[in-house]
């Protein structure tokens, strides 16, 4: 169970290229998503499995949309934790995902 999984840089930046390409392709360049808050689980323990009860705190689109920007923004490029911005775009991911619905547009 903790043998080591190499991922794929270039794989998975493949995949959210062809996703993100399908969702743009279909929505455009900007999408509502309709929802702001979600349900999330904390990077800093969600690979903890052998830990009994991990809480669900709440999540904001609109808090991940802003921190994706900062990064964005000149000088925002420093990434000190790299756990705190990938769960940003993890939630701007699965907020596009969700306003997309279940449905696979071909890439």
């Amino acid at each position: 169970m903790n043998d080591p999984v190499a991922i794929s840089v270039g794989d998975v930046r493949d995949v959210v290229n062809r996703i993100l390409d399908a969702i743009e392709r279909d929505s455009g360049p900007s999408v509502e998503v309709g929802v702001d808050y979600y349900w999330h689980l904390g990077a800093e323990r969600l690979f903890d499995v052998d830990h009994d009860g991990l809480e669900p705190t709440i999540g904001q689109v609109s808090d991940d949309v802003e921190t994706l920007r900062q990064f964005l923004a000149p000088g925002g490029e420093a990434i000190d934790q790299i756990w705190h911005l990938t769960d940003h775009l993890v939630g701007a991911l699965r907020a596009l995902g969700h306003a997309r619905g279940a449905t696979w547009v071909e890439a």
